[in-house]
């Protein structure tokens, strides 16, 4: 019984009762009771006091819902015992529904005139007709009770087909995402090594009759090589690496512009075995060549780099080109900014800005090299 008493009060409690559109229950229980009232008045012709009315269905309507929302979901709390669960509580509820519409019958018969005090009587007419009007009600209730279930668990059922349905519309999603990735991946292996075999056709038909273009084509190939290489997913690798390119780029660009460009690139030995992430010397020493004045032999640009006490640092400093567009430093600049901040965090610093004199000057500071 406590365990009973326990259940009610969680379903009072609970979110899990059936959801109840008021408006709708309204309406149609105003439709409902206009109907019976109208239809009783067309077969006997008695029109009943309207208290009586309101006591009677306030009653009936309270039996229905009780029964709907309270009485069967205790019922089927455990689906083993409903067989005697059912019957037990239907009773029950049939008794306490007899012994109040006696009760408002009374109230009506004492305290109004809706019930002569001589129609108050506890007889066969009046037992089975107060059954009837139980059983009616608690039918129309275990009706809308089942429907109400089916209803939701046809929309569970829908709702988890719709989640099926799209679970089985992401897979497929991926699995073909997956196929372009792969094909993706195929590919560029495929251009690469299709851009090289084509860069060394040019450098076998040019060494002899152009050494200087022949000898660009073949920096070039190692500068691209070893950025696609690291471009794989390589985290980490020998600072000595990019040094080597960084040389390959200046020699490049010596080419390019036919002329003595004024940089030098000063650096410790043991910076060499430092492990760094790849392409910030590579992306530093373009910004020079792109947006510095490399003419002056008395402003020379320099990239030093220096390791002491766990600590690396890089510098650039070089001489403004005045004459080219607003410096557009900024995005390469970022881009190092960020990929420092996703592999060091806190442990690495980037400031950059300019200085007197037109020079541009950037700082890399990476704490704690291990």
């Amino acid at each position: 019984m406590n365990g009973s008493l326990t259940y009610i009060k969680q379903l009072l409690t609970s979110n899990k009762r059936p959801q109840i559109n008021y408006k709708v229950h309204l309406i149609a229980w105003s439709i409902f009771i206009f109907y019976e009232s109208f239809a009783v008045w067309l077969a006997t012709g008695i029109k009943g006091h309207v208290l009586s009315y309101a006591l009677h269905y306030a009653l009936n309507i309270g039996i229905f819902y009780i029964h709907a929302l309270f009485i069967l979901p205790l019922a089927f709390r455990k689906p083993k015992q409903f067989i005697w669960r059912a019957p037990v509580l239907t009773t029950i509820e049939i008794l306490l529904y007899i012994f109040a519409s006696y009760q408002i019958d009374y109230f009506l018969a004492h305290f109004t005139t809706a019930i002569e005090i001589e129609d108050l009587k506890i007889n066969n007419w009046f037992v089975f007709g107060s059954l009837w009007r139980g059983i009616y009600f608690i039918g129309f209730a275990s009706g809308y009770y089942f429907l109400n279930n089916y209803l939701k668990e046809r929309t569970a059922k829908t709702q988890l087909e719709k989640q099926a349905m799209e679970q089985v519309l992401k897979e497929k999603e991926t699995a073909i995402e997956l196929s372009n990735a792969k094909n993706a991946y195929l590919q560029a292996q495929i251009n690469p090594h299709f851009l090289f075999n084509t860069l060394n056709f040019i450098y076998s038909q040019t060494h002899k009759t152009q050494p200087a273009a022949a000898k660009a084509i073949i920096l070039l190939t190692n500068i691209m090589r070893y950025a696609i290489q690291t471009d794989q997913g390589i985290a980490m690798i020998p600072l000595e690496k990019e040094l080597e390119q960084v040389r390959h780029l200046i020699d490049l660009w010596q080419i390019r512009k036919k002329q003595v460009l004024n940089i030098k690139l000063e650096y410790d030995e043991s910076c060499e075995t430092v492990l760094f992430i790849p392409l910030v010397l590579l992306t530093l020493t373009e910004n020079i060549y792109k947006h510095g004045d490399l003419t002056e032999p008395l402003a020379p640009a320099q990239i030093t780099i220096s390791f002491q006490k766990d600590t690396l640092i890089i510098n650039t400093h070089n001489f403004i080109n005045t004459g080219l567009k607003p410096p557009g430093f900024n995005s390469g600049l970022e881009n190092i900014r960020l990929r420092l901040l996703h592999t060091y965090g806190e442990r690495a610093e980037l400031k950059y800005g300019n200085e007197p004199d037109n020079y541009f000057k950037v700082t890399v500071t990476v704490f704690t090299m291990k």
